[in-house]
């Protein structure tokens, strides 16, 4: 009996080498205590042992490997914690932090189990974390300033050669010897390097 307990979790163990968040387990054991055989009023006794039984599977709760996944919604913790998960009812821990939002912007695990959270209008008390309500409008870039010096040792251009109306970056560049760039953003928020 205790054989097979201890089979099971090893299996166990193996079966679960990748998944995320797994703790591989140990089963302890326990003496059985000995009888002696024979009769009460026997004068030959023999002691023979009763084996030992599984008392009790212990969950190993060493630090695991912490991977790169490449997944914005991937969460680790190194050393000790959990995530706080809530599935409506019961309040539950663990260390998977595979997470993902749902259709209403909720922060949820794996098994659809709602991520719970402090923020800032809730200091004290845990909610489900949601990022419908997260976000900033963006403004567009309308003005650049730009300063600087003139380096004195710079060639001269003649007023001659510098284009009243440059069609091109090139023509433009042509007759400049400084360039420098700037990132500006559009209505929607999207980054764009400019040079000037």
């Amino acid at each position: 009996m205790s054989h097979g307990v201890a089979l099971a979790t090893t299996a166990n163990n193996v079966s679960n080498a990748n998944t995320t968040a797994y703790k591989s387990q140990r089963t302890e054991f326990q003496n059985l205590l000995a009888e002696n055989l024979g009769g009460k009023y026997s004068t030959e006794t023999t002691r023979f042992g009763n084996g030992s039984i599984a008392s009790d599977v212990f969950t190993i709760q060493n630090q695991g490997v912490i991977e790169d996944t490449d997944r914005a919604l991937d969460f680790a913790i190194n050393g000790e914690g959990f995530f706080v998960v809530n599935d409506g009812t019961d309040t539950l821990y663990t260390r998977a932090g595979n997470f993902r939002i749902d259709s209403d912007g909720n922060l949820v695990d794996s098994d659809g189990r709602f991520v719970q959270g402090f923020t800032a209008a809730s200091p004290d008390t845990l909610i489900p974390l949601n990022t419908s309500d997260i976000g900033s409008t963006s403004s567009p870039t309308t003005v650049v300033n730009m300063f600087g010096n003139v380096n004195a040792s710079a060639e001269l251009v003649a007023a001659a050669d510098i284009p009243t109306a440059p069609a091109t970056f090139n023509e433009l560049t042509a007759a400049s010897s400084f360039t420098t760039a700037v990132e500006v953003f559009d209505s929607l928020g999207a980054r764009h390097p400019v040079t000037l």
